[in-house]
């Protein structure tokens, strides 16, 4: 729908039960924009699963036509193939991926990027409307992809949601310039969420950068800022876990960072080189660990935590 004035209004929906997809791209070079798809309440709204360099952009997934309440999908979207975008950073890209079980599943693929958009919020990003499962899952076939990124706008906008990002047995994978669980100015917390980002058996992740572009903001959890279990080689550098996008106000976690990992471990929590501290503040708990070995903790600002 090239050229609509505002939100999308061409609406691809379910109106009958099962509907397994809704729009399923098998072929490379395809680009999605302006569409809602919602109500795939038994399967997904797009599947992205053959070719490279397909595209989805300004369309709204798991929502009404206003983008303001959920008409959810089961998924919102799978890919199982790589180098394809999802949003970009500027506002007429950007998807609302939100109100299905899972916002966006990466299960197999390189190359993929997810960018500038909101997963878990409305349309005007002041209020949630969660995916109830996950906002993304990153499973084991996918690696070498970015979510978010350092140049202005390529940050998403991920909150509202039970589990804001999963990563489960998915290595070399990139996580930078989001905000996690707050509003898109980066000072209201959004929604119920229970976990920022957990990496389950997920080695070789980079979670945030030395450059202030790379910096996520992960605040307002109920239970972990960032969950470490079963991983390795994992860096954590550069983020604000517990505070504003300022760095200066309480929007605290419950945990900040949790590590409960397994040999041969060596996840690194900040750094020595400029910019690689995290700061952590305002959260109930600071970092706790719970098993592991080799694992470092450099650099960072810790204060102002409970106890």
């Amino acid at each position: 729908q090239p050229g609509f004035p505002g939100p999308p209004t061409t609406q691809l929906r379910a109106t009958t039960t099962p509907a397994a997809i809704g729009l399923q791209i098998n072929a490379g070079n395809s680009t999605v924009r302006g569409l809602v798809v919602n109500g795939f309440t038994n399967g997904t709204g797009i599947s992205i699963s053959g070719g490279s360099g397909n595209t989805v952009v300004g369309s709204y997934i798991g929502t009404n036509v206003a983008g303001t309440a959920a008409v959810a999908n089961q998924f919102g979207i799978v890919i199982t193939s790589s180098n394809n975008t999802i949003g970009g950073p500027t506002a007429s890209l950007r998807n609302i991926i939100s109100g299905n079980l899972a916002g966006v599943r990466l299960s197999v693929g390189t190359g993929n990027t997810i960018q500038g958009n909101y997963v878990g919020l409305n349309a005007a990003g002041n209020a949630a409307v969660g995916n109830s499962g996950g906002g993304l899952d990153i499973f084991g076939g996918a690696q070498g992809n970015l979510i978010g990124g350092t140049s202005p706008g390529a940050g998403n906008v991920i909150s509202g949601s039970r589990m804001n990002i999963v990563f489960l047995n998915a290595p070399n994978n990139t996580v930078q310039g989001n905000i996690i669980g707050l509003d898109p100015s980066g000072t209201t917390v959004m929604g119920s969420n229970l976990i920022g980002i957990s990496l389950q058996g997920a080695d070789d992740n980079t979670i945030g950068g030395t450059s202030t572009g790379a910096r996520n903001v992960i605040s307002g959890h109920t239970t972990f800022g960032i969950e470490i279990g079963g991983t390795s080689r994992t860096v954590v550098e550069g983020n604000f876990i517990g505070t504003d996008i300022t760095g200066t106000l309480a929007r605290g976690n419950s945990i900040a960072i949790q590590v409960h990992a397994s040999a041969p471990d060596s996840n690194r929590i900040g750094g020595t080189a400029a910019g690689a501290g995290n700061t952590i503040a305002f959260n109930s708990n600071g970092i706790r660990v719970l098993a592991g070995v080799s694992n470092s903790f450099l650099g960072n600002s810790i204060h102002s935590n409970g106890l």
